[in-house]
Formats: structure tokens, C-alpha cells, sequence
């Protein structure tokens, strides 16, 4: 409790400091000026999402984040910017990123109040990402991800989830993907279990066997397949059977194997979505248990405050949200086509589920002797 107050206090302290004016275009004409003002009053608070997602606070927030001097107030509006404006790629009624935009984002991410950092790292997300990201706010992320306050590198993080050139699980043009994963495995040895896990989730979803620093990424997630925290545990061995190669898959299936009789649900689930990216034919045996296995696949990952000062949390679910779905979805993926699953919604789900699972069974009896053997 001791540390969490003295890094609560260690966040806030920074939050003392006036901030520089941003020169911008934009000028408010008497109605957003009025509008910021109202902002403003309310924004020391802290502003709800309604007020964040109003489309018709854009410009009154780029305003504040571009020429207010309190931080707090500058951070709320760098949040309310990333929500109120859109990149412009699909049909939106919010305004799009523009130069002002990019100007304020990029020169913000460069203060050291860790509260102005998260608003302007929410921000980025929509210079950093889409179809033309600026790729000087890119390398801002990046540095700020690699080194310097936790809590600020966590949010880092979350905003590189939305570099296009690093989130899809493919090969891709240039260094970005590399400069991205490079950043992610510094934090792979953190004390901090939340960290780990966070750089961990944004890994998992983008690892394949062609990933950059794909040897460093596996060492290391072999290593955390054994951590004491159920999500950096989960998270490791579905990365790992991610960026396995085929001469490794086999010897990394026996870690997975190992963890399907975890005590904690998520990781059963995370072991049983691992199966699947392995692609080993053998693992049905040991699976065919979790068809029965009604586990809620998920886990919190709490106890540290956030950049912004808020208590954090990093929310991890296997899809689905079931160790039963999660063996499902192996099942589906093992069989080569020869049993079909897709997941239902709605009050016949449960229903659906059942009868998936009495089918991969009845499936299973007629394979079994022709499958490889458990190793």
C-alpha cells in the first residue's frame, strides 16, 4: 500500500509545472470559445465520456491541449481529442486529423507530466495509426515505451497497438515492426507483473514465426510460461506457439500440455488457444478434458495506478470467454475442416455450444486411433 501511494504521489507531483503555448492555426470563434471555457471549470475534475466523445468539443479541445498552461486540463483535452476526432478513413461525423492536430500530439508527447503523457499517447493513436501514420509521432511512442515511468511506458504501449505495421500478424515493409517488438522486449524482464503483461498482450496478438526478434520474443516467453501472474503466464505460452517454428513446435507443445490442468481458467484457456497456433495434432488427447471445462477465461491485472493517475487495470479474456470455447476452437483448428465450430450469440448459445461440443466429441471416437500420439 506504501508504494502505491508514494508512485500516486510521484505521479501527481509532476502535475505542478505550467506548460508552453502550441502555436497553432485554429482560432475559436465566440461559441467554442465559450465552450472551452466551460471545459475548462470542469475538465480540473475530470470530464465524463459523453463530454469526451462530443464531437462538438473537437476544436474547443484542441484549443485547451494546444494553449492552456494547467496540465490538468491540457490531459483531459488530449483525451477528449482522441475521442472526438476520427482519422477520416471510413463514415464519421467527427472532424478529421489535421495539421494542428498532429502538431499538438507530436509536441506533447514530448512534456514529462506522466497525466499530459496518457492524454497525448490516447491521442497518437490516431496520428500513429491508419493507412499514413506519421512516423515522427511513431518513434516518439516508441521511445517512451522503451524507457522512463512505467506507468507512461504501459500507455505506450497500448498506442503502438495501433501502428498498422506492427498490429497485423504478417511480414511488413520497413523497420517500424522491428523498432516496435525491440521496445516491447525491454519490458519482458520488468519486476512489474502489469507491465510485462501489458507488453506481453500487445505481442501476442501480433506474433508469428516470421516476427521480428522472433528468437529474443521466444526465450523470453518460455522463461515467463512459468511466472506467477495467470495472465503473463497465459499470454507467454499462446506468444510463444505464436513465433515457434516448425522444428520447435513439438518441444513447445509440452509446455502448453503442461498447462492445461492450470488452476486458474485463464490459463487453461490461453493454453488451449496456444494449441491451436501450434498446430500439433497430438494435443487432442490432453484437450478433449477442456471440452468439459466451463472455466471463465478471464484475469485482472490490478494494483498499480496509471499514468493518469487512476487506479489500473489490464482486462484479459480469451475469446469466448470459456475454457470449453477455447477448446472448441482447437478442436476446429486440429481437425484439419473435418469438425466445424463457429461460435453462436444470443439466448441459443449455450445451446449451441453444447451441441459443438457433443460433436467434437463424436468427432474425437472416430480419430482418436489415427491421430499422433500424446508425447
Amino acid at each position: 500500500m506504501l508504494l502505491r501511494v508514494m508512485l500516486i504521489v510521484g505521479l501527481a507531483a509532476q502535475a505542478q509545472a505550467a506548460l508552453p503555448e502550441i502555436s497553432i492555426g485554429y482560432e475559436p470563434d465566440p461559441s467554442a470559445a465559450s465552450r472551452a471555457d466551460d471545459l475548462t471549470r470542469r475538465a480540473k475534475s475530470g470530464l465524463g465520456t459523453r463530454d469526451l466523445m462530443d464531437a462538438a468539443n473537437s476544436h474547443a479541445f484542441l484549443h485547451l491541449a494546444a494553449r492552456s498552461a494547467d496540465p490538468k486540463v491540457v490531459a483531459e483535452a488530449l483525451r477528449g481529442m482522441a475521442r472526438s476526432w476520427s482519422r477520416g478513413e471510413g463514415k464519421s461525423k467527427r472532424p478529421t486529423i489535421n495539421k494542428d492536430f498532429r502538431k499538438v500530439v507530436s509536441q506533447r508527447l514530448g512534456v514529462k507530466d506522466a497525466n499530459v503523457l496518457a492524454g497525448a499517447l490516447a491521442a497518437a493513436r490516431l496520428v500513429a495509426g491508419g493507412s499514413t501514420p506519421d512516423a515522427k509521432v511513431v518513434d516518439r511512442i516508441i521511445a517512451l515505451a522503451t524507457s522512463g515511468v512505467p506507468a507512461v511506458r504501459l500507455a505506450a504501449f497500448r498506442a503502438l497497438h495501433n501502428v498498422r505495421a506492427f498490429q497485423v500478424a504478417k511480414p511488413a515493409k520497413g523497420k517500424t515492426k522491428g523498432k516496435v517488438v525491440a521496445a516491447l522486449l525491454t519490458a519482458l524482464e520488468a519486476k512489474q507483473a502489469w507491465l510485462v503483461a501489458g507488453a506481453l498482450d500487445e505481442l501476442a496478438g501480433a506474433s508469428f514465426s516470421g516476427l521480428p526478434h522472433r528468437d529474443k520474443v521466444l526465450a523470453a516467453t518460455r522463461k515467463l510460461a512459468a511466472h506467477a501472474d495467470p495472465g503473463v503466464r497465459g499470454l507467454a505460452l499462446l506468444t510463444a506457439s505464436r513465433v515457434a517454428s516448425a522444428k520447435e513446435r513439438a518441444d513447445i507443445a509440452k509446455l502448453v500440455r503442461g498447462h492445461f490442468k492450470h488452476k486458474n481458467a485463464f490459463v487453461r484457456g490461453a493454453a488451449a488457444d496456444a494449441a491451436a497456433a501450434l498446430g500439433e495434432r497430438s494435443l487432442l488427447h490432453d484437450l478433449l478434458a477442456l471440452l468439459d471445462d466451463a472455466g471463465k477465461a478471464e484475469h485482472m491485472v490490478k494494483g498499480f495506478t496509471a499514468a493518469d493517475v487512476k487506479a489500473g487495470e489490464i482486462r484479459l479474456r480469451v475469446e469466448g470467454g470459456r475454457v470449453d470455447a477455447a477448446a472448441l476452437r482447437a478442436f476446429k483448428s486440429l481437425s484439419n475442416g473435418k469438425f466445424s465450430y463457429v461460435r453462436g450469440g444470443g439466448a441459443k448459445r449455450d445451446a449451441k455450444r453444447a451441441a459443438a461440443i457433443t460433436q467434437a466429441k463424436a468427432w474425437y471416437a472416430k480419430a482418436k486411433s489415427k491421430l499422433p500420439k500424446s508425447r
